[in-house]
């Protein structure tokens, strides 16, 4: 019934099973950087680790895909994921575009292919808006929002492959008009039309938002030594389960006692284990001090 989960750069066999790998170095062998950043500038990467992240969340759910299967059957699985397959599967029409036609996507900055206006676009006051325009019926209420009714009766911008086909047009026409309203009158309209919008928010906006605080997204960990810090909490809330507010952080070891106990007699537990944390609680101790 055991399940084993391996997560790697590439996989655990083929020819670049045996290839080291960091989230920037995946982020680039597949593909993803390709696709990142403005036309005519050069690939950059994610501004967080998508790859380590993404790699991670494949290989929770396959494992609890095979510890269902486990309890069914009795059998279990040795799961492997790769951080480039994760990455592919998140690379979704881009790749599905070129697998059907050959033609290799190109950046497109903070708009999308399919369909415009998708963008931030800078305000009268230099606050940036970013607005996702994706549907037709979404075209219809950003322009009575805007007040451009010329725009909602133009038969030429009608569809999203029309907007699409017609992108830098489209941006140019709505950033001259944001340029005359002030972020925040915007966002109202925005809202009051039931808009798709964000705000550019840097950390420390994120960090006092009004839904980030409701949700408790901000959590306390604490090492033993008292040591604290507010990290973000589990993206995760269930009904019937409060969330939880403060974690216990441990160091390295912490706890592999108490989990081998579980599998084998405490005494050879003891005998293998102690030297080894021996000498992780004294780097501890020279690194950080208790």
């Amino acid at each position: 019934k055991i399940v084993l989960t391996s997560i790697s750069g590439y996989g655990q066999e083929g020819p670049y099973a045996s290839h080291g790998a960091f989230d920037q170095t995946i982020q680039a062998e597949s593909g993803v950087m390709s696709v990142t950043g403005f036309p005519g500038t050069d690939p950059v990467k994610c501004g967080v680790p998508i790859a380590d992240y993404c790699g991670g969340l494949c290989g929770c759910i396959g494992t609890l895909m095979a510890m269902l299967e486990a309890q069914r059957t009795g059998h279990g699985r040795h799961v492997d994921v790769s951080m480039m397959d994760a990455m592919i599967f998140c690379l979704e029409n881009s790749m599905t575009t070129y697998l059907r036609n050959g033609v290799i996507p190109e950046q497109t900055g903070n708009g999308y292919a399919s369909s415009a206006p998708i963008g931030a676009y800078k305000c009268r006051d230099g606050v940036p808006l970013m607005i996702s325009v994706s549907t037709d019926s979404l075209w219809q209420s950003f322009c009575r929002a805007v007040d451009r009714p010329d725009w909602a009766a133009d038969e030429s911008l009608a569809t999203m492959t029309q907007r699409a086909n017609r992108r830098a047009e489209v941006d140019a026409m709505v950033a001259e008009l944001f340029s005359h309203y002030d972020s925040e009158e915007l966002a109202r309209r925005m809202q009051e039309a039931k808009m798709v919008y964000g705000k550019v928010n840097n950390l420390a906006a994120v960090a006092e938002h009004p839904q980030v605080a409701f949700r408790k997204t901000m959590v306390n960990a604490s090492y033993p030594n008292g040591v604290s810090f507010t990290v973000p909490g589990s993206p995760i809330l269930m009904s019937g389960m409060e969330r939880q507010m403060e974690y216990e952080a441990v160091p390295l070891g912490y706890n592999t006692i108490e989990v081998l106990k579980e599998v084998a007699d405490e005494d050879k537990v003891h005998e293998i284990f102690d030297p080894v944390l021996k000498n992780v609680e004294e780097t501890i101790k020279t690194r950080y001090g208790k």
